[in-house]
């Protein structure tokens, strides 16, 4: 297990957005973790994610919502197009608890189809470079760090958790 480097946003953007780099398949990602928040979100085909300790199957528009200081690897034994969001661990530094942590976790269908939604349409308008296009891709940006502070933000974080992520940093 180890610390992977503080990632490189795109360009002017205050976050990283891109295509997974296993898409081709037959690729693993090694248990890591790091203070960025990620977000994955399944476009087509599937992705074997584990995040401490438990196996999730990502298919077509499911995501999973990492945190900072979580250990995590994936396995892609097959293609799939997976958009990635990355998100400095600073950028939520008004909302940390009393710990210094913050935590997300997935809700109901209504808010995670929100999420995929706004992550989806965030790439699209990246990809597509039209003129203006950061200003538009950085507003559903902070859109969805309020739909995160409001609707997925955990209200309490177990002691075990806690301890693990102080472990980490």
């Amino acid at each position: 297990t180890c610390a992977l480097p503080i990632f490189i946003p795109n360009d002017d953007l205050p976050f990283r957005l891109f295509i997974f780099e296993g898409r081709e398949g037959k690729y693993k990602v090694t248990k890591h973790w790091h203070h960025s928040v990620e977000i994955f979100l399944v476009q087509e085909g599937k992705i074997d994610f584990y995040i401490n300790n438990s196996h999730l199957s990502l298919a077509r528009q499911d995501f999973v919502l990492v945190n900072s200081n979580e250990v995590h690897s994936i396995e892609c034994p097959d293609p799939n197009v997976t958009i990635v969001l990355q998100i400095p661990g600073g950028t939520f530094k008004e909302y940390l608890g009393e710990d210094g942590y913050i935590n997300f976790e997935k809700k109901d269908d209504v808010q995670n189809k929100q999420l995929a939604d706004l992550v989806t349409s965030m790439f699209s308008i990246y990809e597509k470079q039209d003129y203006g296009y950061s200003l538009k891709v950085k507003s559903q940006f902070y859109e969805l760090l309020y739909l995160l502070i409001t609707e997925f933000k955990t209200e309490s974080m177990d002691k075990e958790v806690l301890r693990q992520k102080k472990q980490l940093d």
